[in-house]
């Protein structure tokens, strides 16, 4: 076996494809972007030129959005590696018109490198609290809870 700083160059040097799955249970304390005092969110994902979106399932005046969807991507590591989530607000003059509420980036690599995430945590991700941010505020806009995998082919079949 290697030693592991030479392990580590190794696999940080040797790009893999993963596929990444995002299991996003809820978000909270959205901030209102409708003047109903609450919003009509729905999430976008989006991992280099992937992007998927629930705007055809978007929420009606909520300010807890029990979303409860997991999303797919793929991607080489290292290589793309910033995740970024944003909740959007729905308006009914079409896609243009919606509002950004907030969003959270994840590094990818940082997870995949690290030595706690291989020792402790690759096996049952945690569930995390992320902050929703946007350029007007230096306050969070709203959380999300959600959990990432990052499995190779054979880990994901």
């Amino acid at each position: 076996p290697l030693p592991a700083d030479e392990a580590l160059l190794q696999a940080m040097t040797s790009p893999v494809e993963y596929v990444i799955r995002v299991y996003i249970i809820k978000g909270f304390d959205l901030h209102s972007r409708d003047s109903t005092g609450s919003s009509d969110p729905y999430l976008l994902v989006e991992l280099g030129s992937q992007r998927i979106d629930t705007r055809d399932k978007h929420l009606n005046d909520v300010t807890t959005a029990p979303f409860h969807h997991m999303f797919e991507l793929r991607t080489e590591l290292p290589g793309t590696s910033l995740l970024s989530i944003s909740c959007m607000d729905w308006d009914s003059f079409g896609r243009a018109s919606d509002d950004l509420i907030g969003a959270t980036v994840i590094d990818l690599e940082d997870r995949l490198f690290s030595p706690k995430w291989a020792a402790e945590l690759a096996e049952r991700p945690p569930l995390e609290t992320r902050p929703l941010f946007c350029a007007h505020s230096k306050h969070p806009q709203g959380y999300l809870e959600l959990w990432v995998e990052i499995l190779t082919g054979e880990e994901a079949s």
